[in-house]
């Protein structure tokens, strides 16, 4: 088998594992919170964007 193939099945497995992890997780994880304050990551997130406003920042 190809090193790039190995590459391709290790990417699948791993990306396979987390969304199983997520799948199992996200009641609780969502529920766990719902009362959280994100304005201190927004803030992070835009004190580190290095070029000139506007954003377009995708938040769903």
């Amino acid at each position: 088998m190809s090193n790039l193939q190995n590459l391709l099945d290790e990417s699948r497995l791993i990306s396979q594992k987390n969304i199983t992890h997520y799948d199992q997780n996200a009641i609780s994880y969502d529920e766990g919170t719902q009362g959280h304050d994100v304005s201190q990551n927004i803030n992070a997130l835009l004190r580190a964007i290095k070029t000139k406003p506007p954003f377009n920042i995708l938040d769903f």
